[in-house]
């Protein structure tokens, strides 16, 4: 269909755009080198000019022995291992301003995450993340987020500002005493209103991208997981899926769809080999609200969906509503 490829199209462009793709170099340094040989050898193995060396320092994607290095130390050892990442195209960047912020006080702040933005940084950028860019949009002296969001995922997210708020916070969530509530466009629809999945989840490889699976069973390294899922509405080939996961585990929400059959829209990972519906741009997930206990009180944070989640459940809700309840 002309408006998939369209849609499969421009998610492939700003695919390119905020994550471009880039290139691991590695290798051990031979013999004692000086600051300035160092960025001489470095320059010319990775054919850097003045600007792609200063880009480089900048989003510190330079590495020595496992650590990010920002200014060259004077001296590197015989044996350092020195690895380099580097962008295809520098990425572009992904507006946050002050309307993002849904709640501050002296402890924590609350943001309406923007899609194709790390809640971290990367090995190839510590400057390209939510929490970056939210340090400096509050002055923060010190932040850290008591939870992730995948990068295409919108929503509501919270940032501790002190060690000990951020300690309390990561016991709620050990504790499961988090309610979290996310809505996603799934296709095809479930053949159900409500079901739950539960399994002990895992990483395989992939290559280039973090990818889980599930099991009914215990093995190393797998971790349990749950989510509680609701049908709201079914328009045609699409469903409106409200998510209550009750474990913190990466990709589960995806993972815990596609398990059942219906992943969500426009996942490239754990969906169809085109898995793009007619509109959408990228992953049809959205974190809708987060309730936490602070200072000894209940708080329930609510972010609403961004415009390209809205423009898709609108164009989606015209079509033919199939759902028995509608």
């Amino acid at each position: 269909m002309d408006g998939e490829e369209s849609a499969g199209s421009r998610y492939r462009q700003l695919e390119a755009r905020f994550v471009p793709s880039a290139r691991k170099l590695s290798w051990t340094v031979e013999s004692p080198l000086s600051a300035a040989s160092l960025a001489q050898d470095i320059r010319l193995r990775c054919e850097l000019d003045s600007r792609g060396w200063e880009r480089l320092l900048w989003h510190g994607g330079l590495h020595i022995d496992r650590k990010r290095i920002d200014v060259l130390p004077e001296q590197i050892a015989a044996g350092s291992l020195v690895v380099v990442y580097l962008f295809a195209r520098e990425p572009d960047a992904v507006a946050l301003t002050e309307s993002a912020i849904i709640f501050q006080s002296k402890d924590v702040v609350v943001v309406n995450k923007p899609a194709w933005l790390t809640v971290q940084g990367t090995r190839a950028s510590n400057r390209i993340s939510l929490e970056a860019e939210l340090k400096h949009l509050v002055g923060a002296q010190w932040i850290t987020p008591a939870h992730r969001l995948d990068r295409q995922t919108s929503g509501v997210i919270i940032f501790a500002l002190n060690a000990d708020t951020a300690r309390q916070l990561n016991q709620q969530f050990q504790r499961r005493e988090v309610d979290k509530l996310y809505w996603a466009w799934v296709t095809p629809p479930p053949n159900r209103c409500q079901w739950e999945v539960s399994g002990f989840m895992r990483q395989r490889e992939h290559p280039g991208h973090a990818f889980f699976e599930i099991d009914e069973h215990e093995t190393v390294g797998s971790r349990a997981s749950h989510t509680s899922f609701v049908c709201l509405d079914i328009f045609q080939q699409f469903a409106f899926v409200e998510a209550r996961p009750t474990s913190g585990r990466t990709h589960q929400i995806r993972v815990h769809l596609a398990k059942g059959g219906t992943p969500i829209v426009a996942d490239h990972l754990y969906g169809d080999v085109d898995p793009h519906g007619p509109w959408a741009e990228r992953l049809m997930l959205h974190a809708r609200s987060l309730t936490v206990k602070l200072q000894g009180r209940v708080e329930t944070f609510v972010a609403e969906p961004p415009a390209d989640f809205e423009e898709f459940s609108q164009r989606t809700r015209r079509l033919v509503c199939s759902h028995d309840n509608c």
